[in-house]
């Protein structure tokens, strides 16, 4: 286990992580609870700094303030965070993004983490695929025009979603056309049988989706 260094700049009561990709295991929902070290001062503004214990081969994390009274949840989380080796602090920023640093004698300084591009993959129930991550589905990235493509034959009430870097995060769009429907968990249910090309656009930045048919 090593300690994770989490920077609260929205005023959050309490601070949870969730983690998950370990060897040792996934963090139950809302994840592990956190405890306060003192407060450090990020982008000119004193913020509370807590610390963690969380698996050293985590790969992904969610700080959140999730309680649940009455069997009913509330509270906030954070955008999908992608583990790196060499920052030990996280900072939550107000769109729920986080940057990285690192935090030692009491002393907070900011890092540049470069990720990379990001891999995408199409996941759900179709075909032979059940909500794994299967290199057939993994779309192809032109770096020249920051676009990630894949073509694949989609047949009626197939589900689906597009996964970014494992369950990172998730692409989305609001207009699919009348080809597909979705749920407010984001899965696309496929209304109309085809091939289709699914492409990310914008890997370098915000990405989206778009969905055509094929016509051979």
């Amino acid at each position: 286990m090593v300690t994770l260094y989490v920077v609260d700049t929205n005023g959050w009561d309490v601070l949870n992580i969730h983690y998950w990709g370990s060897k040792l295991g996934d963090s139950t929902w809302p994840g592990v609870a956190s405890t306060k070290v003192g407060k450090v001062e990020v982008n000119g503004e004193s913020c509370n700094i807590y610390s963690v214990e969380v698996p050293e081969d985590a790969t992904t994390y969610i700080a959140n303030n999730k309680v649940t009274v009455g069997g009913v949840e509330s509270g906030e989380q954070s955008q999908n965070i992608t583990a790196v080796a060499d920052a030990n602090c996280v900072v939550i920023l107000a769109d729920l993004s986080a940057s990285y640093g690192n935090y030692k004698d009491g002393v907070f300084t900011a890092v540049e983490v470069d990720l990379g591009l990001p891999e995408f993959y199409i996941v759900g129930k179709f075909g032979t695929v059940n909500w794994t991550f299967e290199e057939d589905y993994k779309l192809a990235i032109d770096e020249a025009t920051m676009t990630a493509t894949i073509t694949v034959t989609l047949a009626v009430d197939d589900v689906f979603k597009i996964a970014q870097d494992g369950w990172t995060s998730e692409v989305s769009s609001d207009e699919l056309g009348a080809a597909f429907s979705k749920a407010a968990d984001g899965n696309i249910t496929v209304v109309t049988a085809s091939k289709y090309q699914i492409v990310v656009s914008n890997l370098d930045s915000t990405p989206s989706l778009t969905i055509t048919a094929v016509t051979e």
